[in-house]
C-alpha cells in the first residue's frame, strides 16, 4: 500500500484511535491508549493503570468493490493468536471499513460463538489454514472482527458527539459544540505526532490528558488569524448567501427620543452608532432575524464586517467566543477558531 492509499489507511487508524482516546476517558479501570504496539500486529492498544494489555486493534481500509475473505481473515488473527499466549486476558478486534464476503461472515460469526463458549465452528473453519502456527482454544475466545463501513468523516462525526457527551462542565449546547470539535482536533493533533515516535513509551497517551482536555474551558480556540484574507472570505460568503428577504425592512423607533425623534422607518444600519447599543424589539416572527441578516448582507457588499451571533447561546462573560462562532465564513463553521476573537480588535 502506498501514496493515497496508505494516507487514507494512516487517516483512518488516527480517526479509529481518537475513538479510543475517548473511550478510556469514560472507563476509570483503564490508564492509557498505546498508537502503534511494538509489534507490527497492533495498531492501537488499550492499556490498563498497571500498564497490562486490555484491548489490541487492528484497523484497515478496504476499498467498496471488495470483500474479505475467510483467508484473509484468518491470517490476519494467525497473527494475533501468536501474541495472544503472552498477554493473558487481552482482547482483539480487527476492524474495517470494508465489507466481509459470505466466507468473512462465517469467520467473523464463528468467532463470536467462540466468545460464549462454542468452539465448533471456528475450530473447523481454521484447520489446516493456520500456516503452522499453532492456535490455542482460549485465544480464539477473545478475538473478533467488527465491519462497520464508517469513513473518515463518519468518524469524526461520531467522535465529536462523544466527546461532547464526556464533556463534564458545559453550560449551553453551542459551548458543547465548540470544545467537542476542539478536543477532537487536539486527540487528532497528539495521536498524529506521538505515533510516529520511535520510543514505544513516547507514543502514548494517558488518560489524565484526555481528561485534562475535556475538563478545559476554551473561550476560543487559536487556529485561523482573523485578517484581511479572512476577512474577504467572511464577506463573499456572507455575500453569496440567498436573500433573507425580497423587501428591505425598515425599523422605526419606539419611543420618540432625541434629535432623532422624528424619522420615519430607516435601515437598521442607519441607527447604528459608535458606542450605542440598540435593542431590536418586534413579535415572534415580525422579522427580527431577518433585519440584522440584510444588514450583515448589505455590508459585505461594501466590504463592512457585521457579526451575527444567537443571543440564545451568549454565556456571561464570553462575548468573544460568541464572536468566535459569528465571525466564521460558511465554510469554517466546522473549524473553530479565534477569527472572533481578533475581529473584536
Amino acid at each position: 500500500m502506498g501514496g493515497v492509499d496508505a494516507s487514507a489507511g494512516f487517516a483512518y487508524q488516527h480517526a479509529q484511535a481518537v475513538q479510543m482516546a475517548l473511550t478510556i476517558a469514560a472507563e476509570a479501570s483503564v490508564g492509557a491508549i498505546r498508537i502503534e504496539a511494538e509489534n507490527d500486529i497492533v495498531d492501537v492498544e488499550i492499556r490498563s493503570q498497571d500498564g497490562i494489555l486490555v484491548t489490541g486493534s487492528q484497523f484497515k481500509l478496504r476499498h467498496q468493490s471488495d470483500t474479505w475473505g475467510q483467508q484473509e481473515l484468518i491470517d490476519e488473527l494467525v497473527r494475533w493468536f501468536e501474541l495472544a499466549g503472552d498477554n493473558p486476558g487481552a482482547t482483539y478486534e480487527f476492524v474495517t471499513d470494508g465489507r466481509l464476503g459470505p466466507t468473512g461472515v462465517k469467520v467473523r460469526d464463528a468467532l463470536e460463538k467462540a466468545a460464549s463458549g462454542d468452539l465448533n465452528d471456528i475450530r473447523q473453519i481454521i484447520a489446516g489454514k493456520t500456516k503452522g502456527v499453532l492456535v490455542n482454544d482460549e485465544s480464539l475466545t477473545r478475538a473478533s472482527i467488527r465491519a462497520e463501513g464508517l469513513a473518515y468523516a463518519d468518524l469524526i462525526d461520531v467522535a465529536q458527539a462523544r466527546a461532547k457527551a464526556l464533556l463534564p462542565n458545559v453550560t449551553s449546547t453551542a459551548e458543547a459544540e465548540e470544545r467537542g470539535r476542539w478536543v477532537v482536533l487536539e486527540l487528532l493533533n497528539m495521536i498524529t505526532e506521538r505515533s510516529g515516535l520511535t520510543n514505544a513509551a513516547t507514543r502514548v497517551i494517558t488518560r489524565d490528558e484526555v481528561l485534562v482536555l475535556l475538563s478545559t474551558p476554551r473561550d476560543h480556540i487559536p487556529s485561523t488569524q482573523w485578517d484581511a484574507e479572512l476577512k474577504s472570505k467572511f464577506c463573499a460568503s456572507v455575500r453569496a448567501r440567498p436573500v433573507a428577504s425580497p423587501v428591505e425592512l425598515k425599523c422605526r423607533p419606539e419611543v420618540a427620543i432625541g434629535p432623532r425623534s422624528t424619522a420615519g422607518p430607516q435601515l437598521l444600519e442607519n441607527w447604528a452608532e459608535k458606542g450605542a447599543v440598540r435593542l431590536l424589539a418586534g413579535a415572534s416572527g415580525s422579522g427580527k432575524s431577518t433585519v440584522v441578516l440584510d444588514m450583515q448582507r448589505r455590508a459585505a457588499e461594501h466590504g463592512t464586517v457585521v457579526i451575527a451571533v444567537n443571543a440564545e447561546d451568549y454565556l456571561p462573560g464570553r462575548a468573544r467566543s460568541a464572536a468566535c462562532r459569528g465571525a466564521q465564513p460558511a465554510h469554517l463553521h466546522r473549524r473553530p477558531s479565534r477569527s472572533g476573537y481578533r475581529s473584536l480588535g
